[in-house]
């Protein structure tokens, strides 16, 4: 099974993105999840379906400048 997820951020900063997204279990395992995902998207709502096993989302930049900067969301 799977999760229907929608990501919504209300701010970014001044990382324009793009940005990829992975999923983490209660182990802390990281799946990959979607890649190159706008910042457009990001703050109008953007859908993800996340494994059951998903107990976070963590939404990382891929530009040079942030690309070891993320943000963690706990799935409710």
């Amino acid at each position: 099974m799977s999760q229907l997820i929608t990501i919504t951020l209300t701010t970014v900063g001044n990382d324009p993105g793009p940005y990829n997204i992975f999923y983490i279990d209660g182990s802390s395992n990281i799946t990959n999840g979607p890649t190159n995902v706008s910042q457009a998207n990001l703050l109008s709502g953007y859908n993800v379906v996340a494994p059951d096993t998903a107990v976070k989302i963590r939404v990382q930049s891929i530009t040079s400048t942030c690309k070891d900067y993320y943000l963690e969301l706990t799935i409710p």
